[in-house]
């Protein structure tokens, strides 16, 4: 069987990530470890990789086994994003595979739906975020996707607030399958792991954990200043950043300049095992994303409840599926510095 998969990001840098692993199993989960659990499960088919990312310029790679070729576009505006559109069909014209697996939308769907009617192969779309649009022209190009996500043979998707979207705009339920969280193996891991810095952290230290992009857009830069309101006032607050992103440095010299330095810190790139436990030993954890990036499933937010640890999130999108008021977490309205610094307070000090 030869199977595409049409995917976000670099899928050549990603195929050498995973052939350098040689058989391990990517402990970071994320993108690197679903193709790898993906090519591993089906070890006998011919795999066409594409994914369209930041690069300078398009790169092509072979797998050590030559079953899989992976090929990265160059992410492009305006009619760029046409030409990845055309590519992506020829290349799939060209490969003739029996599956289309496609986890993108706009133009690159588009190819892709009209690379499986001519092929006459099943399309499954995957989905991961969702994204209200508000402009003329985004409405008009959601709605062109929903009416290919419509015809889709299946659609598998990241938790019950995607399935639920996706019933909205009228894939039946029975057509649309959930991804398998796989927590139970990962809290097992976590609480069975031993982690040094428990031990050197002062256990009246009060941890407030973000994990994951370091980028405006995340809300990184509203968790500092609700925590600098706090600093002082609710005891040892220290605020904790696992992750790397564009925003990184700048993010370190706004610490820097309002005298935080003994009060935050930078992990950097972490380990899945490393940042459970680091979530395991947290007072709490904030995922301050701004309403405008779409979400689908938080990871972050589902592994940090099934260790047992509070979560803060934005009352949108998929957190309000997983936080429950008083029971395991708090919700504060999107984009408010102040109520995400009383969400903290109350947290804190209770």
């Amino acid at each position: 069987m030869r199977i595409a998969y049409v995917k976000s990001g670099d899928v050549v840098a990603a195929l050498e990530r995973l052939s350098s692993s040689a058989a391990e199993k990517i402990d970071d989960g994320g993108p690197d470890a679903f193709l790898g659990d993906l090519l591993r499960a089906m070890p006998q088919e011919s795999f066409l990789l594409l994914g369209i990312a930041l690069v300078a310029s398009q790169n092509r790679a072979d797998a050590s086994d030559s079953r899989t070729r992976a090929l990265t576009l160059a992410a492009k505006r305006r009619l760029g994003v046409w030409r990845n559109a055309s590519k992506v069909f020829t290349e799939l014209l060209r490969f003739k595979p029996d599956w289309i697996i496609c986890g993108k939308c706009g133009p690159t769907l588009w190819g892709s739906y009209l690379a499986s009617r001519v092929l006459r192969v099943p399309l499954f779309h995957s989905r991961h975020n969702w994204l209200e649009e508000k402009s003329l022209s985004g409405r008009v190009v959601t709605m062109l996707d929903n009416w290919i996500v419509r015809r889709a043979d299946a659609v598998v998707c990241h938790g019950p607030y995607l399935k639920d979207r996706l019933a909205d705009i009228g894939v039946p339920r029975n057509k649309t399958f959930e991804f398998d969280s796989g927590n139970s193996t990962f809290v097992d891991q976590v609480m069975a792991a031993e982690h040094k810095s428990r031990q050197e952290r002062n256990s009246d230290q009060k941890i407030v954990l973000y994990a994951g992009r370091i980028v405006r857009q995340k809300g990184v830069f509203n968790h500092l200043e609700a925590c600098e309101k706090l600093i002082g006032s609710v005891g040892d607050l220290r605020l904790v950043y696992a992750g790397t992103g564009n925003d990184l440095e700048e993010l370190r010299d706004t610490e820097v300049e309002r005298g935080l330095a003994d009060h935050v810190e930078f992990l950097g790139r972490v380990s899945h095992l490393e940042l459970g436990c680091v979530m395991r030993d947290s007072h709490m954890v904030v995922t301050p994303t701004l309403n405008r990036i779409p979400e689908g499933r938080c990871m972050f937010v589902m592994e940090a409840l099934a260790v047992g640890t509070p979560v803060i999130a934005q009352d949108f999108g998929p957190f309000a599926y997983l936080v429950r008021l008083s029971v395991n977490g708090v919700l504060f309205e999107p984009d408010s510095i102040d109520e995400l610094t009383e969400c903290l307070r109350s947290t804190v000090e209770n």
